[in-house]
This record gives structure tokens, C-alpha cells and sequence, in this order.
């Protein structure tokens, strides 16, 4: 067994025991009826008005009296004994004590007392079971003109009727809040043995205004109310209405509460169950059961409830579990017809009972098991949780938790901020259905906006899938301040109803006006931070606040609706610091000025307030700008005392700012910081009305660009509003660049670079006072051309005047100082082959050609910086015949070789070859 849970049902068992047994006070019925106020004879008198050292005026709101005395705190005390055992609900009790307001407090061996809890009895903790009819107006304890107030009581009858009463003489009833005397009233509780309770009143006649009562039961935590009046008596439960005694009432009119009986199983149970969730709620309505004053609903997973029925006498407390497995809970229990659960798990199946329940009456709960009504549905998708990782000029990262199902998730942005009297946020429609990235949502029906514009849209679907770390949200818009909804939607398309919301600004880029319309009421827009409350370290909060006219819907001062708001309570000698930081700017222009309008009011007491013109010693304001994320900062603008500019008027708008062109091509961070030593007594507000980034006013830049770029030259030209100009260039990785003057034109032709090169040129003008000059351009980068190719050997010759005596033929080609060597390929026109040879001069001499052939050739050219040419067109030459006649000697043998004229023969079968010098064969002699 689960000791654990044992312990809990145990617990359980016996608050629900004692809350079955309070209930019993709601059954009471209330009547009126005419009746005679008859004064006590010889009562015990527990309060004289005119007794020495008697509590007196309104002090009798707060007195209770009780055997030792008044009471002076709250707890338990011996009582008046009430003589029997007095019913009360579901309780006997046998003391009481009685408060000065108007009403009796009831228990056994000792009895809860509260003074000063006045009329409020009915729903004081302090007090367990009461009884009472007390003026919503207060009291007086009177002792003036004949009129003494005196509190007595008395138990009469006999055992089995007794009564006790309790009586209120020359009670001074208020029925106003301020300097009301009291008016005289007698009046009676008459407290029976059979549970029964009665206020009896005497003549209304001296009231010039319908008294006011608060009269009812109170039993544990449970109370029953009578309100209205005489002629229209209503009864209510848990309530505070007031029941109110027309003075034109006759005497001796009496209210009756009667004791309910046993309570009866209700004949029917609850119809029309019906049941709607939300990712983490469940809420249900039915249609009252025939004899049912309560009703009993339980829940659980699909599949846990089973057989478990309701036992009769106890009651359920919302959230007690009803078995050992605790899945199974009790959802609602009481008089209502509707009910909501919180805090469920999402995307899960559910299962209800409703039970009809007579609780209101002796000896109850009791209910009807017979066939409860049932119903079922499943929770939504759980939600997913979202926050802001990184920003920046057009995107925003999201780091997203999905939900234990593992479901997707669709992330909406929007940049209108929808506005109520709860806090502002960004205007939303659930993403129902199939929705793609860029789907637009539909404004609800009837939307109407607070103030500003109305809206074009209720958000843009910006991601759909998977949840992770890193959710980039890119193509949106610089300076703007998005809200964001994630949603969880799961694979049948049902979304979430728990949405993840936030905020997050896109970087600043100009120009930025800082319209403030969107941002959010009640505390600063997502990306921007401000000081906060720290009167130990002087710090000053800054938060936002709404100057709204409503009747026009415009500014009620200066010119944003929204404006920050630094206010300084009481001024210190020692100086208050505050702060206001905007998203970072992006310092993408030359001469970007950041710039807040502002105005400070100082209060010197609490009937002036004015412009702060005369700032104290060692005042600040300053705009500080930090380029590693605020680790460091450095002042850009600074005003301090006589430097500060003046306000004409309190509201009066001024300005400070800084120009960010040091920090052009960063992205920076800009702080507004205000040190002020002023003593005004009743504090200082400063405004700030808006933060903008624009570009200055600064002589024209020349905007530069570079054209016919070749491999030694490029043509470098600009635009701008000068007349005379310095350009200035270098190849990329000097020190020192070449600073050229350029009068009256706007280009200017680069010579003697470099081949494959980088370099570097900018501009800048010359003013008209012909001595200063504009700021340099930025910087154009260019890289110069490649060698240029050169062209292949032309003029290709070939001298053939020495073939027959030398046998050689001379090549030779026309050249260029680019070329250093070649290459010549030849061939006899009938063959496929080539002969390649190479030369360091535009010539080379060819040998061992035959004779009487045609030869093709053609030459390339091998030149500086690793060129070389392509192949000439092809030439052609033919050699000529060989000239001379041979002699061979007789007497050679066949087959030895001979010299023959200085050249060599050799024999052969049909006759003697002859080999040139050059190798060609010449002629074949015959034997």
C-alpha cells in the first residue's frame, strides 16, 4: 500500500467530512413575519452605555464581550454558557460571546473571538460558527438624552424549547458613514433548541434613512446571507449583499431562519454536459438535476475513472485525488453550473462524471450514483516555450522548447501592438488549419483599436516546423520593434491555445524617426533597457508612460503617445544616475547622428514644477556609445551645467546628439546617461521623447567607380559637387600612396600599373575656400589586368640558296622584344608527322632535307611572364635539285663503301649511291 497516498485520502476524508457538516448552513430557509419586540425581564446585562469605563460611541463596533470582559485580540476564549445545546447547521454548541457590531460567535468549550471585524463577520476566518444582524453603517454606543445602550440576554423556556436571547436596547444604528449620532433601535436574536435563529426589531419610526444590515449564518466556512428586505427576501450563499429595513416598516417585525431538515437524494442527474479545453485547460457547463443543490464533477485520463462512486456525507475538494493511482481527481464541487480545470497536461484524451448532490441540509452530501452524466475531450497541444537568442539588422534568432509530443511549431510576427487595460502585446490570430510560411492572418471581427490605426493583419506565419535552438528569422525589416507568438500544432493541424509570446527589436540602420506608436505600455520595447530602481545605489527607474489625448487621439505632449520616463522621487546631493539604452544602431552612413529629445521638470515643492534650466554642480547628460556589446564605453556628446541648452516652457522639448561617424562600419550600442545632484524636494521627471538616427549635413563626398581597367592603366572616375579634386591611389599593401591634383574634371586615367595587381584609388574635393577639402571617398579596390597575350611570329621565310652546295635550308620569322625563344615544327607535305626544333633567334638552319621536296612548317614564340604564342599560319618551302657530276672509281668492290669527290659511295647490286654531306642521297650511279 502507498503509505504516502493513504495518508492524503485520509486527510482528505476528514476535511471533506467537515465541510459536508458547514454546508448544512446553506439549507437554512429565511421568512419575515409581523411580530411584538418584547423586552427581557431581569436579563443579564453584559454592556451599560452609562457604566463606568464602558466603551462608548463607535468604539462598540469593535468590543466583544464575554465573561472576563471585553476582548482585546482575536482567538479563543470561555463563553457565556447558552444553558443547552444549541444547533447550529450541523454543529451543537453551548457558548457564546457577543460582539458590540451586532452579532453572536458561537462554540463549545471555548469560543472564537475578532474584535474589530465589524460587519464583516459572515466571512472572517477568525470566527467558526455566528449568527448575527450588524449595520453596514456601524454603531454607536449611546449614553445621551434618555438613550442608554445596553446589551443583555437571557435563556427562556422549557428543556425541548428553550431559547436564548439576546437583546440590543437603545442601540445607536448608523446610516451613514461620517458624524452619524446613531438612531435608538431595540432589537432581539432569538436563538431556539430546535436550531431555529430570529431577529426581532422594535419600532423603525425614529429612522430618518432605511437602515442597513449585513445579517446571516456563518458555519465554519460556509455562510448564508438574507438580502433585499422585508418585502422582497432573497437568500444567497457566500455573499455580501446587504439587507435593508424600510424605516416606514411596522414594529416588531421579525426575520426568521429555520433549520433544514435531512437531506434527500436528488430524483435526477445533470443533461447537456458539454466540455471545451485549451492546451492546459478543461471547462464544462449542464443543466441543473431535479432536486440538486450541488454538484459533483470528476475527471481524469481516458480509461482512470472506473467504477468509483461518491460516498454519501463527504464532500470532494477540487484537485483531491479520489484513488490510490491519484489520476483520478475530484474536479468541482458546489452549487454552480459550470466549472474549470487548470493546469492539465496538453494534448491528452480526458474523461468526466457529473453527479447530482442534495448538500444543503442535515445529515448531507448525499448523492445520486445512479447512471452520472459523462462526457469526454482531449486537451489541445501543449504549448511550446520561447525567447529571444540574437538579433540583428534583419533577422531574429528564436531559441524554441517544443512540447513533450515532439509536435511542430508555427512562429507569428507582427509589429502592431494590440492595447487593453491588462498590458499591451502583439495582435494575434490562432494560425487554424494548414498555415504556410507567409500566410497572413485575418484582423478578428470587430477589432477596433485603442488608439493609432487599425491593423493590416493579426500576424504573418514566419517559420513552420520543427522546434530547436537557433530559429532564424530572416528578411525582416531594420528598426523594428516584432512581437511574436509560437504555437504548437500538432500533425492533425489542431494549434495550441498556450502561446509563447515575447518581443525583440531589429537593429537600428538609418534614417530611424523612433516612432513610438507600437511600442508597449508598462514596460520598455523588447531590445531597449533602461535603469532600474536601486535607492541604495541612486539609481533611477526608467519605464515608459502614455500621453494620450483621448479626444484626438494624438500626443498630450511633445509628439509620441509613448514616451520613456526617468523620474527622480527626491533629489541627493550625491547624485542620481539614470539610463535609457535603445537597440544597437547599425552605423552604416557617414556622419549618422543619434540624437534624444528630451525635457526635465524640477519640482521644488508640491505646488510648482518647471523647467530644470539651472542644472546643479557636476551635472551630466551624455551620450555614451560602446562598440564590444557595452563592456566599454566611450562619451560622443556631453552637456553639464551652463552648457546645457535651456527650455523654454516645462514641456518644452530640447535635444542632445552625437555624430557616430567614428564608428561607421560597426554596429554599436547608445546609451543616454543622466547624473543629477539636484535637491528639489519633491523630485525631478526628465521626458524622453524620442530617439533618432539620421545622417548630417557634411560636404559632399565624391562617389568613386573605375572603368576600362587593362593590364598598366584604368580610367578612374567620380560625381560630386566640387570642381577640383585629389585622388589618391596605391597598390594594395603600401604604406604611401600617390596623391595626384585634379583641376576641373572628374576623371583621371591610371598609368604604368601593374599586371595582375591590386590597387587602390579615392577621392576628395576641393572646398570653395580652396585650401580644405571634403572627407576621402571610401576606398575603390581594382585589380589591374593579366599580361597581354602576343601574337604569333608573322613574315615566316625560308632561303633555299645554299641547298646545293651546303644542303641546308635557313628559316627565319619576323619577332618582338615579348618573345625570347621558339619552337619550329616542319614536315614533307605528303607526311602526318612533324619535326620539332627550338631556337633562341628568330632563325634556325634545317639540314638532311631531301631534295626536291616539299616541306610545310610553321613557329611558335616562347615569351616573358610565362606567355607563349599560339602556332604561326603554316609555310611552305621546296627543295631544289642537288648540283655536280660524280665519279666512281673501277676498281671498287661490291659492297665496300668509297669517298668519291670528298663524299661517300657505297656499292650496291645495281650500282653506287652517292650521299651528300648533308646526308641527302644525290644520284645512283650505274655499274
Amino acid at each position: 500500500m502507498n503509505l504516502k497516498k493513504t495518508s492524503i485520502l485520509a486527510a482528505s476524508l476528514l476535511l471533506g467530512t467537515a465541510l459536508a457538516g458547514a454546508q448544512a448552513i446553506c439549507g437554512y430557509s429565511v421568512s419575515a413575519s409581523d411580530g411584538v419586540y418584547t423586552p427581557l425581564e431581569s436579563p443579564t446585562v453584559i454592556y451599560d452605555a452609562s457604566a463606568e469605563g464602558a466603551v462608548t460611541g463607535d468604539g462598540l463596533n469593535s468590543a466583544v464581550f464575554v465573561p472576563q470582559g471585553l476582548v482585546s485580540a482575536a482567538g479563543e476564549v470561555a463563553g457565556y454558557p447558552i444553558g443547552f445545546g444549541f444547533p447550529l447547521g450541523s454543529q451543537t454548541l453551548t457558548s457564546f460571546s457577543v460582539a458590540g457590531a451586532g452579532y453572536v460567535s458561537f462554540g463549545g468549550e471555548t469560543v472564537k473571538v475578532a474584535p474589530g471585524v465589524k460587519f464583516n463577520y459572515y466571512n472572517d476566518t477568525d470566527l467558526d460558527y455566528a449568527a448575527g444582524c450588524a449595520s453596514q453603517r456601524g454603531v454607536m454606543g449611546l449614553n445621551a438624552d434618555g438613550n442608554v445602550t445596553k446589551i443583555s440576554y437571557a435563556v427562556l423556556g422549557e428543556e425541548g424549547s428553550r431559547r436564548l436571547v439576546v437583546q440590543f436596547e437603545k442601540y445607536g444604528v448608523c446610516t451613514s458613514f461620517f458624524n452619524d449620532p446613531g438612531t435608538p433601535l431595540d432589537m432581539q436574536f432569538v436563538f431556539t433548541e430546535a436550531g431555529d435563529v430570529s431577529v426581532v426589531f422594535s419600532d423603525l419610526s425614529a429612522f430618518t434613512a432605511d437602515p442597513m444590515f449585513r445579517t446571516g449564518l456563518r458555519s465554519a466556512g460556509s455562510y448564508l446571507y438574507a438580502k433585499g428586505g422585508f418585502s422582497a427576501i432573497q437568500t444567497a450563499i457566500s455573499d455580501s449583499s446587504n439587507f435593508t429595513v424600510a424605516k416606514s416598516e411596522p414594529g416588531g417585525k421579525t426575520l426568521t431562519y429555520t433549520r433544514p431538515g435531512a437531506c434527500v437524494v436528488p430524483a435526477g442527474q445533470v443533461s447537456d454536459f458539454t466540455l471545451s479545453a485549451t492546451s492546459n485547460s478543461i471547462s464544462g457547463t449542464y443543466a441543473a438535476a431535479e432536486g440538486a443543490d450541488n454538484y459533483l464533477v470528476i475527471y481524469g485520463p481516458a480509461g482512470s475513472l472506473g467504477t468509483w462512486a461518491p460516498v454519501n456525507g463527504q464532500t470532494y475538494a477540487a484537485g483531491e485525488p479520489l484513488l490510490e493511482s491519484g489520476e483520478a481527481k475530484a474536479g468541482y464541487y458546489g452549487p454552480a453550473l459550470s466549472f474549470s480545470i487548470a493546469n492539465l497536461e496538453g494534448g491528452k484524451a480526458w474523461e468526466f462524471k457529473a453527479y447530482a448532490v442534495k448538500a444543503y441540509g442535515l445529515d448531507g452530501p448525499v448523492y445520486n450514483t445512479a447512471d452520472p452524466a459523462e462526457a469526454s475531450v482531449n486537451t489541445l497541444p501543449a504549448g511550446a516555450s520561447a525567447s529571444v537568442k540574437a538579433t540583428g539588422e534583419n533577422s531574429i534568432t528564436l531559441s524554441i522548447e517544443g512540447n513533450a509530443a515532439g509536435d511542430d511549431v508555427v512562429v507569428l510576427l507582427n509589429t502592431y501592438c494590440e492595447r487593453d487595460n491588462y498590458g499591451d502585446r502583439g495582435l494575434f490570430s490562432a494560425p487554424e488549419g494548414d498555415k504556410a510560411v507567409g500566410d497572413v492572418l485575418p484582423v478578428p471581427e470587430g477589432f477596433t483599436p485603442l488608439y493609432g490605426n487599425q491593423p493590416e493583419n493579426a500576424g504573418k506565419v514566419a517559420y513552420v516546423g520543427a522546434a530547436g535552438e537557433d530559429i532564424v528569422l530572416s528578411g525582416l525589416e531594420a528598426s523594428t520593434l516584432y512581437y511574436y507568438a509560437v504555437y504548437s500544432r500538432n500533425a492533425a493541424g489542431v494549434c495550441s491555445s498556450d502561446v509563447a509570446r515575447g518581443e525583440a527589436s531589429t537593429y537600428i540602420a538609418a534614417p530611424y524617426e523612433g516612432n513610438s506608436i507600437d511600442f508597449p505600455r508598462y514596460r520598455l520595447p523588447g531590445g531597449w533597457s533602461g535603469s532600474t530602481l536601486d535607492n541604495a545605489a541612486a539609481t533611477a527607474l526608467v519605464n515608459d508612460q502614455v500621453y494620450w489625448n483621448r479626444a484626438d487621439n494624438t500626443p498630450s505632449q511633445g509628439t509620441q503617445i509613448i514616451q520613456q520616463n526617468a523620474k527622480i522621487n527626491r533629489g541627493v546631493a550625491s547624485g542620481i544616475t539614470s539610463w535609457l539604452q535603445p537597440q544597437p544602431v547599425v552605423v552604416n552612413e557617414r556622419h549618422l547622428i543619434a540624437r534624444f529629445d528630451y525635457c526635465i521638470t524640477e519640482a521644488a515643492n508640491r505646488f510648482t514644477q518647471g523647467a530644470y534650466n539651472d542644472w546643479a554642480d557636476d551635472d551630466v547628460l551624455e551620450i555614451l556609445v560602446s562598440e564590444d556589446g557595452g563592456e566599454t564605453w566611450a562619451q560622443a556628446a556631453k552637456y553639464e551645467k551652463g552648457t546645457n541648452p535651456q527650455q523654454e516652457e516645462k514641456l518644452t522639448y530640447v535635444s542632445i546628439q552625437a555624430d557616430l561617424n567614428a564608428y561607421r562600419g560597426k554596429t554599436v550600442l547608445v546609451k543616454l546617461n543622466w547624473v543629477c545632484h539636484s535637491t528639489a524636494g519633491f523630485g525631478l521627471n526628465m521626458f524622453i521623447d524620442r530617439f533618432s538616427v539620421k545622417q548630417g549635413e557634411f560636404p559632399a563626398v565624391p562617389v568613386v567607380s573605375v572603368s576600362e581597367v587593362t593590364s598598366d592603366s584604368a580610367l578612374v572616375s567620380w560625381e560630386s559637387a566640387q570642381t577640383d579634386y585629389q585622388l589618391a591611389w596605391k597598390e594594395q599593401g603600401d604604406e604611401e600612396e600617390t596623391v595626384v591634383d585634379v583641376e576641373n574634371a572628374s576623371s583621371y586615367t591610371l598609368t604604368g600599373l601593374n599586371p595582375l595587381s591590386d590597387y587602390e584609388v579615392r577621392v576628395r574635393g576641393r572646398l570653395e575656400d580652396g585650401e580644405s577639402y571634403s572627407e576621402w571617398s571610401d576606398a575603390v579596390s581594382f585589380t589591374t589586368l593579366d599580361w597581354p597575350a602576343v601574337e604569333a611570329p608573322t613574315n615566316l621565310q625560308a632561303d633555299l640558296t645554299q641547298f646545293a652546295q651546303d644542303s641546308k635550308v635557313t628559316l627565319s620569322w619576323d619577332s618582338t622584344d615579348d618573345m625570347e625563344s621558339y619552337e619550329v615544327a616542319y614536315r614533307e607535305a605528303s607526311s602526318t608527322e612533324w619535326t620539332f626544333r627550338t631556337s633562341n633567334e628568330p632563325s634556325l638552319e634545317l639540314t638532311g632535307l631531301q631534295e626536291q621536296t616539299r616541306y610545310v612548317w610553321k613557329v611558335r614564340a616562347f615569351c616573358t611572364h610565362d606567355r607563349e604564342t599560339a602556332y604561326s599560319a603554316n609555310a611552305n618551302f621546296t627543295t631544289p635539285e642537288a648540283s655536280g657530276i660524280l665519279t666512281v672509281g673501277i676498281d671498287a668492290a661490291e659492297g665496300n663503301a668509297y669517298t668519291i669527290d670528298g663524299r661517300k659511295a657505297a656499292r650496291g647490286e645495281k650500282g653506287i649511291r652517292v650521299i651528300n654531306k648533308n646526308g641527302c642521297i644525290s644520284k645512283v650511279l650505274i655499274k
